[in-house]
């Protein structure tokens, strides 16, 4: 069975966005380029994990990165309270869908090339009943601000997700503040809450939904509507919009983006090769796009992992809020799953644990230094700089299995490391000196 990811945009620095009563569902506010000092806030019940810093080849000489920060903090909060908090109904979380949570942004930590502390809050909470399969709806997520012609903005008259902005400027741009929230659906009973990506029929993979939707925060994001021509302000089902009755102008089959764009936005194409942003806004020339399933992620990198094609993304002739557009094609997650991690619906029973390389080029191509080695380091014995490469390897198997991506390569330094470690993608583990005993007595 298929169940819906629902990414959800929040756009505008504190505001926040209860998700819908469908995957069409969703609430886009407008965007403040925020200038103001922000206002640090407490952190709770943190979590801190570690981000790479560049990963050296194996027969590369040492470089500059050697003088790269040690590490990123990504801190995961749980059930946080509050202005711009989680502001929508919560519950306790379970200790083992916490561990869950924690083990997704560690997996991604160990992918980001970054400075800047990555804050995020992860709301507990029921969320609602699709319609059209009685299921409940999964998760949501998105960043919490966007900002534009920032020092060290690489396109100008650009908006940037606010972890991808901090990083680029080099700068934190709201303190302590969340750069990030997601919203997971407590109400399900079919999660699986363990760590080992071994699956269960009939369970969905909470490691695998929280990187997900992870990723949407990170960049996965973008700015383009669909009208359904219905105006119904007071009818809270508008399966399309219900608190922004006109998407676009009102009429059915327009369609529309916003200007200033999200830097996601600018690498849309369609197949043929013609860029969304040089269509005429508000027509049912964009509409038609939208919904005509030829359209691609057109940035270089994102090519280059998939080779040489720009990747497609989902467009299905009916459009779907917080699933087309800002998805992979389904197709692209191909049945070995190396890039179906950022497709918009989840299979039970199925580990999705790593981006794939073409979810990375693509993150790549918008700002992100990624650490996309197909192997890695591992020697336990190093306390000092880690990021995966043979001068500077992790110290724990779990960061070397969790960075490299379907086949990759993990390359141990001889000694014991006292950890359990379940594999859930194909991968080669190797010593390079010695003998090397993965596990507890």
């Amino acid at each position: 069975m298929k169940h819906y990811l629902l990414f959800v945009l929040l756009i505008c620095l504190g505001l926040l966005l209860v998700p819908g009563v469908s995957p069409v569902l969703g609430q886009a506010v407008a965007r403040e380029h925020v200038e103001q000092e922000p206002v640090a806030r407490e952190q709770l019940n943190d979590y801190t994990v570690k981000v790479s810093v560049d990963g050296d080849d194996a027969d590369a000489a040492p470089s500059s990165s050697e003088l790269a920060p040690e590490t990123q903090t990504m801190t995961v909060l749980f059930n946080q309270t509050g202005p711009g908090r989680c502001t929508v109904p919560i519950t306790t979380m379970p200790a083992k869908a916490q561990t869950a949570v924690r083990r997704a942004a560690a997996i991604w930590s160990t992918l980001l090339n970054g400075s800047i502390p990555i804050t995020i809050d992860i709301c507990w909470t029921n969320l609602p009943t699709l319609p059209a399969t009685g299921d409940g709806l999964l998760a949501s997520c998105g960043a919490s601000g966007h900002y534009i012609n920032f020092a060290g903005a690489p396109v100008p008259d650009t908006w940037y997700p606010l972890p991808l902005a901090n990083q680029l400027a080099n700068q934190d741009f709201n303190g302590a503040s969340t750069d990030m929230q997601c919203r997971i659906n407590a109400n399900r009973t079919d999660w699986y809450m363990e760590t080992d990506g071994v699956v269960p029929k009939g369970q969905i993979d909470l490691v695998t939904v929280a990187m997900h939707e992870i990723g949407h925060g990170l960049g996965f994001e973008g700015t383009a509507d669909w009208d359904d021509g219905v105006f119904d302000p007071d009818d809270p089902n508008d399966p399309n919009d219900p608190v922004n009755p006109v998407e676009c102008n009102g009429t059915m089959n327009v369609g529309c983006y916003d200007s200033p764009p999200m830097i996601y936005d600018t690498f849309v194409a369609t197949t043929a090769g013609t860029k969304l942003l040089k269509m005429p806004n508000n027509t049912t020339t964009v509409g038609n796009a939208l919904t005509g399933d030829a359209l691609v992620f057109d940035g270089e990198n994102a090519k280059a992992a998939n080779g040489g094609s720009a990747p497609r993304l989902e467009a299905p002739a009916t459009w779907v809020l917080g699933s087309s557009y800002v998805h992979l094609r389904e197709e692209v997650g191909d049945p070995d799953l190396v890039n179906g991690l950022m497709t918009p619906t989840m299979s039970d029973g199925v580990a999705i644990q790593h981006p794939g390389v073409i979810a990375l080029g693509m993150l790549k191509d918008m700002g992100w230094e990624i650490y996309d080695l197909s192997r890695t380091y591992v020697d336990r014995t190093n306390n000092g700089l880690e990021n995966g490469g043979v001068l500077h390897p992790f110290n724990t198997a779990l960061e070397g299995a969790s960075a490299v991506p379907h086949s990759g390569r993990v390359l141990f330094f001889a000694g014991n490391y006292p950890e359990t470690l379940v594999i859930s993608r194909p991968m080669t583990l190797e010593s390079i000196s010695g003998t090397v005993v993965i596990g507890t007595p």
